[in-house]
């Protein structure tokens, strides 16, 4: 791989693997994703972590408490992230929009989701 850094979002093994061997050396992987404690343990290729020098962390601090802070600074800088996202697909659009990335038909995709209003 030749990614700066990678996160894992998911919270299992495979994908904490698969977004560790997109990592170049020196490169940063975060598992961010919540494991489920009946699953098996976390396994890494150590060998490969040593080899290309790997930093690994974990991203998750978030509270609900924190929660309306990061809607308002998304709030606020909603039209410099619109700007690096160029198509928007809904939850439901997830398979087209899995497809088009990977075909490179979409660069930067977001998922939109109705709020309880169903705006």
């Amino acid at each position: 791989g030749s990614a700066d850094a990678a996160v894992d979002a998911v919270g299992t093994n495979r994908a904490l693997q698969q977004a560790m061997y997109t990592l170049g050396k020196m490169g940063r992987l975060v598992a961010g994703g919540v494991p489920f404690k009946d699953k098996t343990p976390y396994q890494l290729d150590m060998d490969f972590v040593y080899r290309n020098q790997i930093s690994i962390g974990a991203g998750r601090s978030s509270r609900p408490s924190d929660w309306p802070i990061a809607m308002q600074v998304l709030k606020r800088f909603e039209r410099q992230i619109d700007s690096w996202v160029d198509s928007h697909f809904t939850l439901d659009q997830w398979q087209q929009a899995f497809d088009q990335t990977r075909n490179k038909q979409v660069i930067k995709a977001m998922f939109t989701c109705a709020d309880e209003k169903g705006d």
